[in-house]
């Protein structure tokens, strides 16, 4: 028997009534659990009464929107969403039952975006400054580093260090005044998305790594449906999967979201044999996978200006500029407390040329791909020791394929700014210390200017005050960092160890100009947002999958499976892209079919264990090649 409730009312199903029901996989498309139309006939007066007789000339009422849909067969939930209401006659109304990823692309799109959410607000204060620059997700949803806004130049969480040499010691305090913006995580920002849309995020990858540092840089709002107003939901929920290769997996049941690396999805999966398969044949499959082969494309930052030209050298630049190649297994041969070592290599390979330069070399890194130029000192610099200015950290992954996917996050600019240190006991004694900051992209705030009164000119001089989706920046954030600053008084020198809050993009600092080797720092990460870092960590095929392969699949298996899961059929593996069954009145009618491409996977990924590991042995249903169980 099959069952539609809306809303907990039991629509009334013709009696001839036959429907589809698809169920896809989120790993090959955007799409989850759904429904082809079901026609419901307005004649009954309880269909009648829960669309609001909307078939009626004289209506003045329409049913309500987004509401509860539950489609039962069998005694099994086929979908558990959203109604969707796409057409209706005098006589009947048309509906698609939305469940899984269709029911979020659903809630989330017809271009809903951001600042139509009700999120969060967090204000910071003098009380909360210190909590929040000390401590980083997850003990704290956002902090605050000192951030520059590019378009008017203003430091937000401006700060200065007090030192009382009698003591010593160094206090780090907010400048009085100072506008004060929280810089929300990354994953405390999704979190905070999808609560607003009435999920619960129950799993995010990114969690479990070093990015769950990375904060998004806004100079705009305390509110964070405003700080990125013009962004849709789908789209920055899309930008995050581009960015770290990943799947954002809907349960309704639940009510839960999930965020898996594509290179781990099938990680503790666990493994479906198929029964009372009556056929399997080879299928022809369009590719419309929506997922991007991050193993054979062009991927890369959008651009910018210089500091971007220097980050992302051009190709033109590259094919004309002299490069001397840093071998792998080059090492340095002095170490230097807090001097990254592979700045280190590059400065001893560099020093190997010295006299035989002409000052425009590049020295490039082959293991990291970074280029190098170096420049001796001048006249008038304070330090002796060589300059350099490290560029193409944030270069793309150049490949020869037609697939391009240029980035909607990226990592944000940096420069240095001045840090004010005041020596107690010595008045007007205020050294500088100069630190890497991170500096968000300059935008239109959404504020029209004031309009002439004559309509004429209004026209001529309009302008959309709609916020726009501005590229997102990047940056980790991992507490405080120390620095020591010299200065010389009454014929004495002397250090002072600051404490401040330092963003950072990559494994060292990247001011961005040429400077001093020595005062170039480690940042105290592993992780990097140089898309070579990524290509190693997401960027790479996660499973062997064999999409030449494609085959139909018939069954009269009476059970309901995700289309999530590794499926042994007739002994070998597959992975599902997508699940169709037709129900009648009585229930599901004849076969179920699937389309499903081969997978070579471990016994220990594919669940599919023979030891003995809570008292039973499993041998998972398959055979090996030669006829012997797993178990043999």
């Amino acid at each position: 028997m099959t069952e539609l409730y809306i809303d907990g009312t039991a629509a009334v199903l013709p009696r001839d009534f036959s429907i589809q029901v698809k169920r896809e996989n989120p790993l090959f498309t955007k799409n989850g659990e759904y429904t082809y139309d079901i026609t419901l006939q307005l004649s009954n007066p309880t269909n009648a009464a829960l669309y609001s007789h909307l078939n009626r000339l004289n209506t003045t009422g329409w049913p309500t929107e987004k509401r509860k849909a539950i489609l039962i067969a069998d005694n099994r939930v086929y979908c558990n969403g959203t109604e969707v209401i796409t057409a209706w006659t005098d006589d009947s109304v048309s509906i698609q039952v939305a469940s899984g990823n269709s029911e979020l692309n659903y809630i989330a799109g017809g271009g809903t975006t951001l600042g139509e959410l009700d999120m969060i607000q967090t204000t910071p204060t003098a009380d909360t400054w210190q909590e929040h620059v000390e401590k980083t997700f997850p003990e704290v949803e956002w902090c605050l580093p000192v951030v520059v806004d590019e378009e008017g130049g203003e430091v937000c969480n401006a700060v200065y260090v007090d030192f009382y040499p009698v003591f010593p010691v160094t206090v780090t305090r907010p400048v009085e005044g100072a506008t004060l913006r929280p810089q929300p995580f990354l994953c405390a920002f999704i979190r905070s998305l999808f609560t607003a849309l009435g999920y619960r995020l129950a799993h995010n990858s990114l969690e479990d790594t070093e990015f769950r540092l990375l904060y998004m840089l806004n100079t705009k709002s305390d509110d964070w449906a405003e700080m990125f107003a013009g962004w849709k939901v789908v789209d920055f929920l899309d930008a995050v999967e581009k960015l770290f290769n990943g799947t954002f997996v809907i349960d309704n049941k639940l009510k839960e979201a999930r965020f898996l690396f594509n290179t781990a999805y099938y990680a503790g999966t666990e493994t479906i044999h198929v029964a009372a398969v009556s056929d399997v044949y080879e299928a022809e499959v369009e590719d419309e996978s929506d997922a991007l082969d991050y193993a054979r494309a062009r991927v890369s930052y959008p651009g910018g200006g210089s500091y971007w030209k220097m980050q992302c050298l051009d190709d033109g630049y590259l094919e004309q500029a002299r490069l001397i190649d840093i071998p792998a297994d080059f090492a340095p041969e002095e170490i230097v407390s807090n001097v990254p070592s592979e700045l280190l290599r590059a400065r001893n390979f560099y020093e190997q040329y010295d006299g035989q330069l002409t000052g425009r070399e590049l020295f490039r890194d082959v293991r990291t791909g970074r280029c190098y130029l170096f420049a001796q000192p001048g006249e008038d610099d304070a330090l002796t020791t060589v300059k350099v200015a490290v560029l193409d950290s944030f270069a793309p992954l150049n490949r020869e394929s037609e697939e391009q996917e240029e980035l909607d996050m990226a990592p944000a600019q940096t420069e240095l700014v001045g840090l004010q240190v005041k020596v107690s006991e010595q008045p007007g004694l205020n050294p500088t210390m100069y630190f890497q900051a991170a500096v968000a992209d300059g935008a239109e705030d959404g504020t029209a200017a004031e309009q002439p009164q004559d309509e004429l000119e209004v026209i001529k001089e309009w302008t959309d005050d709609t916020p726009s989706a501005e590229t997102i920046r990047l940056a980790f954030y991992n507490g405080m960092a120390e620095e020591s600053i010299a200065y010389s008084h009454d014929n004495a020198t002397y250090t002072i160890r600051c404490r401040y809050p330092q963003s950072a993009t990559d494994t060292m600092t990247l001011p961005g100009q040429m400077h001093h080797y020595n005062r170039l720092r480690a940042t105290g990460l592993s992780a990097s947002l140089r898309l070579s870092f990524l290509q190693e960590q997401f960027y790479r095929r996660g499973y062997e999958i064999d999409y030449t392969k494609a085959v139909k699949v018939s069954s009269h298996d009476p059970n309901l499976y995700p289309a999530n899961r590794i499926f042994e059929i007739r002994n070998r593996r597959y992975v599902c892209r997508e699940m169709e069954f037709t129900l009648s009145p009585e229930g599901r009618e004849g076969e179920w079919t699937g389309i499903f491409y081969p997978i070579r996977i471990s016994d220990t990924e594919a669940d599919a264990r023979w030891i003995l590991a809570d008292g039973k042995w499993r041998d998972g249903g398959v055979w090996l090649d030669n006829g012997r169980w797993l178990d043999e």
